[in-house]
């Protein structure tokens, strides 16, 4: 309530009241790290929430015909496991992030918190320190994603401007009677890593105001503890939309803020490059592309897009991950129908290269060429494009017997092209009607 005081001035005493609240979430974190199973290595991927889903379904459907008169949302065992944190200091650290998320959503409280760098680093580190902890394992990352399923709507909708209750605030506005047992009882895992991963994102977008430029000083206490978080939920819950959504939202604001910084750029750049592609790095072109990649790609597009002036000696890990996509196959049966379009769009880049070079200064284009020429000598000792004699040649993509790229007169590159213009601007509505969600077998066979 004192935070929220039109006529607070004590910005110091503030600023030790937020430090407690911080501690609270820190000694959660450090909980956690205690455990002996608090990291296994799960990932959440596409894969295992399919056959989640799968599973689901199943257990749903004989549920129904068992018990009709008494049905229940199946859960899976998981996420019905006990956290690994102890219930009272779980209690203490969903509140404390609850304060904390909507201190950084209040206007006034969060020009507070924003005017001091230092106070603002502390704050991205210890929810960054929480939200990849305590998503380091199954039990947790599977509570974490039933929690997201559970606020349904439109998983890929953005934060709304106040913060929902939680559990605990919800169960006072409804008048418990215990103040302590429910704060405990009411506290979920799920709950309290989604409210820290949000609570990152909300500080990058209020650090990114346009009303207020970001201080450097800001961004160097911010970027790597925010990087490092973004990339685990990009990494370890590729099979969740609305976390690979929200992640990638926290990308897009974080390059406004690193641009133009070198190694700042540079570190986005690599991170977000070297998750866009199943084996990046090792040439695999047997690799299949998943939704999340394809996601990943636009958004690395996007951001080439709006700072290319910048890119300067970082175009060769971006030449280098166009070379090693251009060897995997569009229609990857991973796909979604959406994706698959969105797969389209990725593929239409090579044939818009040479024009999108027009904008740029000479120097910027000699940056990029010198980029091109280290990446070509590099991808000239690849075998796919060698042929049984060891020379390099030009291997073609379209399959055999396969004539229809022909028929109708236009050559694969501007088949694709025309696909990728289709998928991003849309096309007419009897274009939109007749290629919509297209079956596997209509796919085309062609590579990037």
């Amino acid at each position: 309530a004192k935070c929220g005081d039109s006529n607070f001035q004590e910005f110091e005493e503030f600023h030790d009241v937020l430090k407690e609240v911080i501690n609270i979430v820190a000694m959660a974190t450090e909980s956690c790290r205690r455990h002996p199973d608090f990291e296994d290595g799960f990932v959440y991927s596409q894969e295992f929430a399919s056959s989640d889903a799968t599973a689901m379904s199943t257990t749903r459907s004989s549920m129904t015909q068992s018990q009709p008169q008494n049905q229940q949302e199946p859960q899976s065992q998981q996420s019905n496991a006990k956290p690994l944190i102890p219930s009272a200091t779980l209690g203490k650290a969903s509140l404390a992030l609850d304060v904390l998320y909507r201190v950084l959503t209040n206007g006034k409280t969060s020009i507070v918190v924003m005017r001091d760098p230092a106070i603002v680093g502390l704050v991205v580190e210890a929810l960054s320190d929480f939200a990849t902890l305590a998503a380091s394992c199954e039990v947790h990352m599977t509570q974490l994603v039933e929690f997201v399923k559970s606020r349904g709507g439109d998983e890929g909708q953005e934060q709304q401007q106040q913060p929902l209750p939680t559990s605990f605030i919800r169960k006072l506005e409804q008048g418990a009677d215990n103040y302590w047992e429910s704060l405990v009882e009411s506290s979920t895992l799920g709950e309290a890593v989604w409210t820290s991963l949000s609570s990152v994102v909300r500080t990058l977008q209020n650090v990114c105001s346009p009303s207020k430029p970001a201080k450097k000083a800001q961004v160097l206490e911010i970027f790597a503890p925010s990087l490092a978080v973004l990339q685990h939920y990009l990494k370890r819950f590729s099979g969740n939309h609305a976390l690979v959504h929200l992640a990638l939202e926290g990308y897009n604001l974080l390059a406004q803020l690193c641009f133009p910084s070198v190694d700042m750029q540079r570190a986005l750049l690599t991170s977000l490059c070297k998750l866009s592609l199943p084996a990046w790095g090792k040439r695999d072109h047997s690799a299949l592309l998943e939704d999340h990649h394809v996601e990943i790609l636009l958004c690395v597009m996007r951001i080439i897009h709006t700072y290319h002036p910048y890119i300067s000696n970082d175009w060769e890990v971006v030449l280098l991950t166009l070379e090693e996509l251009s060897a995997l196959a569009v229609a990857s049966p991973m796909l979604s129908d959406e994706a698959y379009h969105s797969a389209l769009a990725v593929a239409s880049i090579y044939g818009r290269a040479a024009a999108f070079s027009t904008c740029f200064t000479p120097n910027e284009l000699i940056q990029m060429v010198q980029a091109l020429c280290r990446t070509i000598a590099t991808s000239l000792d690849d075998p796919i494009f060698l042929s049984d004699t060891g020379k390099s040649t030009r291997v073609s993509l379209e399959p055999a017997g396969d004539a229809s790229s022909k028929a109708e007169g236009m050559s694969i590159s501007e088949r694709l092209m025309k696909a990728g213009v289709s998928a991003i601007y849309g096309g007419s509505s009897a274009e939109s009607s007749s290629k919509a969600s297209p079956a596997p077998s209509n796919r085309t066979r062609n590579r990037y």
